[in-house]
């Protein structure tokens, strides 16, 4: 691979493929919460509080550590180093749009569709193991936007720290210079 090639290869994953308004509640909660993840230790502590407030520590905490351990198990597995844009960026990336898909996948129970995404992130021997992994964060993704949705209903705010950044996002418009890009699992800005 020549120098030109390698700095495609490097940045294959951080393309702009979408807009963020184009995705359900659930892909965009998903996004967020992956760019959060990868944001350092106190975006990580908003995102155990969001699922803390909507399931209870115990569950919560379960359903945040498989939210995790998809995430730690893909970036350990990645088949190239896994891209992402900024938090506030309005856009999705072609890493970020796998993911969300995977996790979509995984939410409505279809599991060969779950695998088949998981083997585009990441090596095919850890396919199976991450689709489980999905399925699991899934559920938790599901039910702390369902107690959002109740909890708007009832004055309670459920999901606040990914709802902040959601209420953040200016209107969709196109944009004219590539927002900065990162790499998935690295706290670098």
């Amino acid at each position: 691979m020549d120098g030109t090639e390698a700095q495609r290869h490097d940045r294959l994953g951080s393309d702009r493929v979408g807009d963020l308004d184009a995705l359900t509640e659930f892909e965009v909660t998903a996004v967020l919460y992956l760019r959060l993840w990868c944001s350092g230790a106190e975006a990580k502590a908003g995102i155990w509080s969001d699922f803390a407030s909507a399931l209870g520590d115990t569950e919560g905490g379960a359903l945040m550590r498989a939210f995790e351990g998809v995430l730690v198990t893909m970036v350990e597995n990645a088949r190239r180093p896994l891209r992402r844009l900024s938090l506030p960026s309005t856009g999705i990336g072609a890493d970020e749009a796998a993911f969300a898909e995977m996790m979509a996948a995984a939410a409505w129970g279809d599991r060969e569709e779950t695998v088949r995404l998981a083997a585009e992130i990441a090596a095919p021997s850890v396919a199976t193991v991450i689709a489980a992994q999905a399925e699991r964060a899934a559920l938790g993704l599901r039910r702390v936007l369902m107690r959002r949705e109740g909890g708007a209903r009832s004055g309670r705010h459920v999901g606040q720290h990914v709802g902040q950044h959601v209420g953040r996002m200016p209107a969709m418009r196109p944009l004219r210079l590539p927002r900065p890009t990162h790499v998935i699992g690295t706290q670098r800005h």
